[in-house]
């Protein structure tokens, strides 16, 4: 993992993407992954992963169910392409920013979604709509009341009504979900 981080932060210095030790810090302490930040004038929430960490992944292989653990940042990464390529999300890698206590972080952005909070139900039907089949024996996979959705060889799980809005014309969007793909296939 470690080495993984080294790697991230010299890619990182080469391509300008450290950002400076006076970066602002997160305006509002968050849940397991992140804290954020949101800037009015872009319309977009800027994400720090906690401390030390590159937030959290599922690991879904062979016959076996799939399992949440942290996630090195290439997993951390490699989730937020998925998010926008399967979600047309449109989620930025910012760059990497040591807070003050000297921990690395991970910092990104994503737009913000207008609209109202979504019910378990409505998130329930624009999945299935989306052809996502919820797949209730994997509940409580990140968190002991999120439901998991699959669709092919892709598996969404923290799918809970915190982490979607319902937009103005009724369909639930994901805004904060954890996507992984089975180990038998390669994104």
């Amino acid at each position: 993992m470690e080495r993984e981080w080294a790697r991230l932060r010299r890619w990182a210095a080469g391509n300008q993407l450290i950002l400076r030790s006076d970066f602002p810090e997160p305006e509002k302490t968050g849940t397991r992954e992140h804290d954020v930040t949101f800037r009015s004038a872009e319309r977009r929430w800027w994400k720090y992963t906690k401390p030390h960490s590159a937030g959290l992944a599922v690991t879904w292989e062979g016959n076996d169910p799939p399992f949440v653990h942290n996630a090195s940042p290439l997993e951390y990464l490699d989730r937020l392409r998925a998010a926008n390529l399967l979600l047309a999300d449109d989620i930025r890698l910012e760059g990497l920013w040591r807070d003050a206590g000297g921990a690395w972080r991970v910092v990104t952005s994503q737009p913000d979604v207008p609209g109202n909070p979504a019910t378990r139900d409505e998130i329930i039907d624009s999945l299935a709509q989306a052809g996502w089949t919820i797949q209730p024996q994997w509940q409580g996979l990140v968190y002991e009341t999120s439901m998991s959705f699959r669709r092919g060889s892709w598996l969404m799980a923290d799918v809970h009504p915190a982490n979607f809005v319902r937009n103005p014309e009724g369909l639930a969007i994901p805004i904060d979900v954890v996507l992984t793909k089975h180990r038998s296939q390669v994104l």
